[in-house]
């Protein structure tokens, strides 16, 4: 598994570059919560090969955010597969985390949230 971080404003967005097995997400799982930890609480999670992902990692992926709420984040799946979309939210009944299908669309999704929290406070 290839990782790529960078930094988009106060958004993280972490790509992965290859596919993604069941013992690399505990990598995968366990840097997360270390830039959760270090107070980067807004992440993108861009997934960039979906084509074999095993069950249990879309589990996985369909339960991130709550995941990331525990450790007082928020997190976005990115991916352009439909078919990806579709199995994460099989697992997430209610859908739970949000799945976007570009970079973009995902930043500004959490600007977004931002903004309406701001709103409520």
């Amino acid at each position: 598994m290839k990782l790529a971080l960078r930094q988009e404003e106060s958004i993280s967005v972490l790509e992965i570059q290859e596919t993604v097995d069941i013992h690399n997400f505990a990598v995968l799982k366990a840097g997360l919560s270390k830039l959760f930890r270090n107070g980067r609480n807004k992440i993108v999670l861009h997934v960039k090969e979906a084509k074999e992902l095993d069950s249990a990692v879309i589990r996985e992926l369909a339960i991130l955010d709550v995941f990331a709420r525990e450790l007082s984040g928020k997190l976005v799946l990115v991916s352009e597969s439909e078919d990806l979309k579709q199995k994460v939210q099989a697992f997430a009944k209610p859908p739970v985390v949000a799945i976007l299908p570009t970079v973009a669309k995902a930043i500004e999704y959490l600007k977004d949230l931002d903004s309406l929290e701001g709103d409520e406070g």
